[in-house]
């Protein structure tokens, strides 16, 4: 499996993946996984946002299999990537409920 540099705005990662689509749906998940949990915003946490996992996405997703910061990086933009995640996580959280409603 390819290995893909995903970077946007404050968000740098490296994933193994199946192709950059799938790279760039990965870093929307890392960048809005932490907001589905409730937390106390503090004066810091602007500050300190990268060291607890909260970061800001550009217009684009930039994804390449050589390195951050590459010119010839592909871009998607990210409102495609963050609809393809909100479509899984709604999927994930209809079948997390049935199956919630089918146990004994």
């Amino acid at each position: 499996m390819p290995k893909f540099y995903v970077e946007s705005g404050s968000f740098r990662g490296i994933v193994d993946s199946f192709d950059a689509e799938t790279a760039a749906v990965w870093a929307v998940h890392r960048v809005m996984e932490p907001s589905r949990i409730k937390l106390d915003v503090t004066e810091d946490m602007e500050r300190d946002a990268s060291e607890i996992g909260l970061f800001r996405l550009e217009d684009d997703i930039r994804i390449s299999e050589r390195g951050h910061g590459r010119k010839d990086a592909i871009s998607i933009p990210t409102h495609h990537a963050f609809a393809r995640w909100a479509q899984l996580i709604l999927a994930i959280d209809r079948l997390t409920d049935l199956l919630d409603d089918h146990t004994l």
